[in-house]
């Protein structure tokens, strides 16, 4: 059987609580590359479910996809590209299917010409491709099925146009044992 997002959760709304991540939650505006990483190994059962290793770094914590180092040092080697939607997709679900968590960069504001993102975590819930948010305690499912999550991709790319980001980044990684 190939590992889901753990159960038993809580539905409220679009809400989810996860029983690793039921105290996992961003605690800051600009941490959600910190928060995703954090939420990453919490699922792996690497870092204990009530630690904040990377937000706790303040100002200091890496942005983006810049945990890398970190995720390394949990014996996660992490590697990131840019994909076409549908490429990223597939990715993603295959991914998900081995029991891995890829995290999602999308962009989700502009102010005057500055693109701003946010990292999302993938996984599977009740066998079904879900897009995460980590920043709300415990997790939200933003959208699922690989058509809503192409339709999320399209839809942030759409709103927020950069002609140097017409693609997915995405972030995934292998366990180093």
């Amino acid at each position: 059987k190939v590992p889901e997002l753990p159960s038993p959760i809580r539905k409220s709304f679009l809400r989810i609580t996860i029983t690793k991540l039921q105290l996992h939650k961003q605690n800051n505006g600009d941490s959600c590359g910190a928060s995703g990483s954090e939420a990453l190994l919490k699922l792996h059962g690497l870092i204990p479910e009530g630690d904040f290793p990377l937000q706790d770094l303040g100002a200091a914590q890496p942005r983006g996809f810049g945990s890398k180092p970190f995720l390394a040092a949990h014996k996660i080697l992490a590697q990131d590209a840019h994909y076409d939607i549908s490429d990223a997709v597939d990715l993603i679900e295959a991914e998900a299917n081995q029991g891995r968590f890829p995290l999602v960069l999308l962009p989700v504001d502009r102010k005057g010409n500055e693109i701003y993102c946010h990292v999302y975590l993938c996984g599977l819930h009740n066998s079904e491709l879900v897009l995460v948010d980590p920043v709300p305690l415990g997790g939200a499912i933003q959208n699922r099925g690989k058509a809503g999550l192409a339709t999320e991709f399209h839809t942030q790319i759409q709103k927020f146009p950069d002609p140097d980001r017409k693609t997915i980044h995405v972030l995934t990684y292998q366990n180093k044992n």
